[in-house]
């Protein structure tokens, strides 16, 4: 009997203690935990809330779907591709009748845009003049020095790159291009 009185006195003071904690939990200001939303596609940090532009899984199909429509119009058969500031794939859609080996080309076209911060076609002329080092090429196994990839800006800061694959190099860039207005039109 006298074991069972001292469990119950042992449950009692526990739950007085989860009650107290509770309690003091509800009085405390909850300032450190809100969180400030400023818009969709920008990310707050710190206590002075530095805003970094970001590219959305939304923004980016609305540029695939743009360049792809470019594409169709001018009779070509692409594939594009849209990634992040971390080189991961946001959207991508290959048209039926375009070669399996442009979505690769594509994916590689926009990383490196991406990653290098530059047109791809910007690129590959300046190792062609001599005034950018050809061994960028075995930098990265994703770097692909070929016309067709861009990278996107918002606010002057490069959050991805848009990658077209399976036209003719001025025509990959023309279509890559048409992606990057449907974004200014947001």
């Amino acid at each position: 009997m006298k074991g069972l009185i001292m469990k119950e006195l042992v449950i009692y003071a526990a739950l007085a203690t989860s009650l107290l904690s509770i309690s003091a939990c509800a009085n405390t200001s909850h300032s450190q935990y809100q969180v400030q939303v400023i818009k969709p596609n920008v990310i707050t940090q710190g206590a002075e809330m530095a805003t970094i532009p970001l590219l959305t899984g939304e923004m980016a199909q609305n540029m695939v779907n743009a360049a792809a429509l470019e594409a169709k119009n001018n009779n070509l058969m692409v594939s594009v591709t849209v990634v992040d500031a971390s080189g991961q794939t946001l959207a991508v859609l290959r048209d039926h009748r375009a070669g399996v080996h442009t979505v690769r080309a594509s994916y590689k076209k926009a990383y490196t845009a991406n990653s290098q911060k530059r047109e791809t076609a910007v690129i590959a002329k300046g190792i062609k003049d001599g005034t950018i080092p050809e061994d960028l090429r075995y930098l990265d196994e994703n770097i692909l020095i070929l016309d067709g990839g861009v990278p996107i800006y918002i606010d002057g800061i490069v959050v991805g790159g848009i990658g077209v694959g399976g036209a003719h190099g001025s025509e990959d860039v023309h279509i890559a291009k048409a992606g990057l207005k449907a974004l200014e039109q947001q």
